[in-house]
C-alpha cells in the first residue's frame, strides 16, 4: 500500500462502479467484483485492513491523550497526540481509497432494487425511479469509455435500462409505505365512521376502492401515474437451456445435481398473472406471529378483496400478503415456467451430509448452524469464482445461491423433501414494516411441509436450518424486461 493518490482514471472507475452497482443490483456482485480488481494495487483487502486497524490505533491514541490531559501528563499528552497525527494524515492521504474499500469489502449483504415493482416505498429518502435511471445510464455510458475491457457488458446493461418502463412514484407513495389491505381499511373506515371523521373515512374509501379495483397489466399508480405492469415482456432468457455438458460432469462430482424444475401447476397460472400484476401494491407489515425468533408468515387473503382462485394458492398468497426480494435486491416473482437448475440433490433425512466439497469451496464450516448472513457473506466473495473455475459457467449469467422457494418446492415433490422437522435456507428475504430485512427458510414437516414458509434474523444461526444452494440463471432474478 502506497500514499499517493490512486491514478484519477483508475479510481474514477472504481467509484462508478460502486455507484452503479447501488442502482443495477441484479448485477451488483459483478460490479463489486471489478471494482476490487481496480483497488487491488492501491487498496487491496489486506491494505483496507490495516487502514481499518489504523483507525482503531488513532482512537486509542486519542484516548490515551485525553486521559493524559486529565493526569496533567504533558508528556504523555505530546507522545500520544503525535501517534494520533501520524496515524491521522495516514488515513487522510487513502480517504478516498479507503472510502471505496469500505463500500466494496465491508458491503451490506442487500441493496434493494430501485426498479422493482413495489420497491419505491422502500427506498432511502430522495432516490426516485426515473432520476435513478438517468443517473444510471450517464454511468454506464462513462464506464464504457474507461473501462474498454467490459464495454459490452456495460452496453448491454445500458439498452436493458433504457428500455425499461419507469414511473416516477407519488409523494404519498414514497412518503408513507402501508399495507394494502383491504380488510385493515375497511376496519380503519368503520372506526372514522364511528367517531364522524368524514375527511379520513373519504380518504380510505377511496384507497378501498383502488385496492379492490380490477387490475390489467396496464395499472395505474397512484394519483393517475401510468404504472409499468410487473408482468409486462418476459423473460427473454430460456431458464430451460440445458447446462453445458462439461459444467454438469463437474458439478455432479461436487454433488450438484441437473434437473429441470417443473412448470407451475395448470390451476396455478392464473393466480401467478394476478399477483405479477398487483407487485406495484406493496405489503409491507408485521406479518405472522413470532415464536422463538422465527416470524411465521400468513397466507390468509379472507376478506382481502381477491379472487377465490387466488387466494387458495399458497405460494401465491404469499407473494400477495407479504413483500419479499431475491438475494439481488429485486422484487420476488414467480417464474411460472419450467427452469433448468443445479442444486444439491441429497435426501432429507437423518443422515443430512454434514459438510462436502462444494460448502468447503465456499469456506462454509458446515450445512446447518449457520446464519443466512455468513452463507451470503460466502456466496458473495466466493460463488462467481466456483462458478468461474470449477464449473466453467459465467458468473454474469449465472448464480450460485441458496435454493428458491418455488425451486424447492417443484423439484421437492418428487423427491420427498418437507417431510422433516427442519428447515431450509431459501433465497430471498421478507421486507418488514420498518424496513428490516428477514430471511426466508421453510420446509417443516410440523407446519406444513413444502409449503410452509416463516423469516428469521439473517444473523441467526440456529442448528434445525439446513443449507442446500443451487446454480441458477441470473435471468431469472429479473422481474421486469
Amino acid at each position: 500500500m502506497t500514499d499517493a493518490k490512486e491514478p484519477a482514471g483508475t479510481l474514477r472507475v472504481a467509484q462508478l462502479l460502486v455507484a452503479v452497482g447501488r442502482e443495477d443490483t441484479a448485477y451488483r456482485d459483478v460490479y463489486l467484483a471489478a471494482a476490487a480488481a481496480q483497488l487491488e494495487a492501491t487498496c487491496s483487502p489486506n491494505d483496507y485492513a490495516a487502514l481499518r486497524a489504523l483507525e482503531k490505533q488513532r482512537d486509542r491514541s486519542l484516548l490515551a491523550s485525553r486521559e493524559a490531559v486529565l493526569a496533567s501528563d504533558w508528556a504523555g499528552v505530546d507522545a500520544a497526540a503525535a501517534q494520533a497525527e501520524a496515524a491521522q494524515q495516514r488515513l487522510a492521504a487513502q480517504a478516498d481509497a479507503m472510502a471505496l474499500g469500505g463500500e466494496v469489502y465491508d458491503r451490506p449483504p442487500l441493496r434493494l432494487d430501485p426498479f422493482s415493482p413495489g420497491v419505491a416505498p422502500l427506498l432511502e429518502p430522495g432516490v426516485e425511479p426515473v432520476g435513478t435511471r438517468q443517473k444510471l445510464l450517464e454511468r454506464l455510458t462513462h464506464l464504457a469509455q474507461l473501462d474498454t475491457s467490459r464495454a459490452a457488458f456495460y452496453a448491454s446493461r445500458r439498452a436493458y435500462f433504457a428500455g425499461l418502463q419507469v414511473a416516477e412514484a407519488s409523494p404519498g407513495q414514497r412518503a408513507s409505505p402501508v399495507t394494502v389491505d383491504p380488510a385493515q381499511l375497511r376496519r380503519q373506515a368503520y372506526a372514522a365512521a364511528q367517531r364522524g371523521d368524514a375527511s379520513r373515512l373519504r380518504e380510505l374509501a377511496q384507497q378501498i376502492q383502488r385496492a379492490t379495483a380490477p387490475q390489467t397489466s396496464s395499472a395505474s399508480a397512484p394519483g393517475g401515474a401510468a404504472q409499468p405492469s410487473a408482468g409486462a415482456g418476459r423473460c427473454p432468457v430460456d431458464l430451460t437451456a440445458a447446462f453445458p455438458a462439461a459444467a454438469v460432469a463437474r458439478a455432479a462430482a461436487l454433488g450438484l445435481a441437473a434437473v429441470q424444475s417443473p412448470p407451475a401447476l395448470e390451476g396455478s397460472l392464473s393466480a401467478i398473472e394476478y399477483a405479477h400484476v398487483h407487485a406495484w401494491q406493496p405489503t409491507l407489515g408485521e406479518s405472522g406471529g413470532e415464536s422463538g425468533g422465527a416470524l411465521r408468515l400468513q397466507h390468509d387473503l379472507t376478506d382481502a378483496g381477491v379472487p377465490a382462485a387466488v387466494a387458495s394458492q399458497p405460494l401465491v398468497a404469499q407473494l400477495l400478503r407479504n413483500t419479499f426480494v431475491t438475494s439481488l435486491g429485486t422484487r420476488y416473482l414467480l417464474n411460472a415456467g419450467a427452469e433448468s437448475v443445479l442444486i444439491e440433490d441429497f435426501a432429507e433425512d437423518d443422515a443430512l451430509p454434514s459438510g462436502g466439497p462444494l460448502l468447503a469451496a465456499l469456506g462454509l464450516p458446515q450445512r446447518t448452524g449457520l446464519a443466512r448472513s455468513d452463507i451470503e457473506a460466502a456466496l458473495q466473495a466466493r460463488g462467481a469464482t466456483f462458478l468461474d473455475e470449477q464449473l466453467g459457467l459465467d458468473p454474469i449469467e449465472y448464480r450460485l445461491v441458496c435454493v428458491p422457494w418455488d425451486v424447492y418446492l417443484r423439484v421437492g415433490r418428487t423427491r420427498g423433501w418437507g417431510r422433516q422437522p427442519h428447515w431450509t435456507h431459501f433465497d430471498g428475504y421478507q421486507v418488514l414494516r420498518n424496513r428490516n430485512l428477514r430471511a426466508l427458510v421453510g420446509g417443516d414437516t410440523r407446519y406444513g411441509g413444502l409449503v410452509d414458509l416463516v423469516s428469521l434474523s439473517p444473523t441467526d444461526a440456529r442448528d434445525g436450518v439446513v443449507a442446500r444452494v443451487a446454480v441458477v440463471r441470473r435471468a431469472r432474478f429479473v422481474c421486469r424486461w
